[in-house]
């Protein structure tokens, strides 16, 4: 029970840090396809859209391009993007865009991870 109980603080503290960073619009199917993103990249292993969306399954939501839209830069798909991941060529095969955290977004996962720990 007491287990349970931290790992419930945990997981409230993130979502409270994640709540003061991130609009209100943003789903927690939206949040997940983040998370794994940022991890896989933290992880020296960026995956592609596609991949995360296989990886999450029906997890992620309708539709995949509104999912992970959000979490761009205001310049590569929407004016109202939060700048925490980018895509770039994989250097193996240009055909496949991994996504990569940017500095924002390492800092935002970064304080996610240390709220995980902190209880």
């Amino acid at each position: 029970m007491v287990d349970d109980l931290r790992a419930l603080g945990r997981w409230s503290l993130c979502c409270t840090y994640i709540a003061k960073h991130a609009p209100s619009r943003l789903a927690m199917s939206q949040l997940a396809f983040f998370a794994a993103a940022a991890l896989y990249d933290r992880a020296g292993q960026p995956q592609t859209m596609t991949e995360l969306r296989a990886l999450l399954g029906d997890v992620s939501g309708g539709s995949i391009k509104e999912t992970y839209a959000i979490f761009l830069s205001s310049r590569s798909a929407r004016r109202d993007g939060l700048g925490w991941l980018v895509q770039y060529p994989c250097p193996f095969d240009a055909r496949r865009k991994l996504l990569c955290l940017t500095a924002r977004g390492r800092w935002v996962i970064e304080g996610v991870l240390k709220y995980m720990a902190a209880v």
